[in-house]
């Protein structure tokens, strides 16, 4: 019985966690990316939405600092050209993670932030993370915002 519950529970955590496909940009530090709320892959959010990323990522530096910028931008046909929808405001990671952060720890780390009014599909977001010593963590992913 109790292996039965907890089935239920994993598949119930399975079933309502919905890590997202991305693309590392870095080195492979991102191990993975959550994004809330989301159902689908890509996700299909609102605009005017509040959305909170959930990144786990392993330090390739030791950092009093840890910042989360990025940019939201689609191409526009037809060639290609990619315009810049937004850019996020870099965010300090320390207010959710123990800084100063460390040479191969694991951390997980949120963002949230309200969506522009502004209706697109396949959104290309680039986020970032930045120590003292540059670049600890890059990947992007595709949403659409309807």
């Amino acid at each position: 019985m109790k292996l039965l519950i907890l089935c239920v529970l994993a598949f119930c955590g399975i079933t309502f966690a919905k890590l997202v496909s991305k693309t590392d940009c870095g080195k492979g530090e991102v191990q993975s990316l959550d994004i809330d709320p989301c159902t689908t892959d890509p996700c299909n959010l609102k605009a005017g939405q509040t959305v909170t990323f959930t990144l786990v990522f392993i330090s390739n530096q030791n950092s009093t600092t840890a910042v989360l910028g990025g940019s939201a931008s689609v191409k526009v046909p037809p060639f290609n050209y990619v315009m810049t929808l937004m850019n996020f405001p870099p965010t300090s990671l320390c207010d959710s993670i123990s800084c100063p952060i460390v040479s191969g720890i694991t951390y997980t780390a949120t963002y949230t932030i309200t969506l522009p009014n502004q209706k697109a599909n396949n959104v290309l977001i680039k986020m970032t993370i930045t120590g003292d010593n540059g670049n600890t963590g890059c990947i992007t992913f595709i949403i659409n915002v309807q």
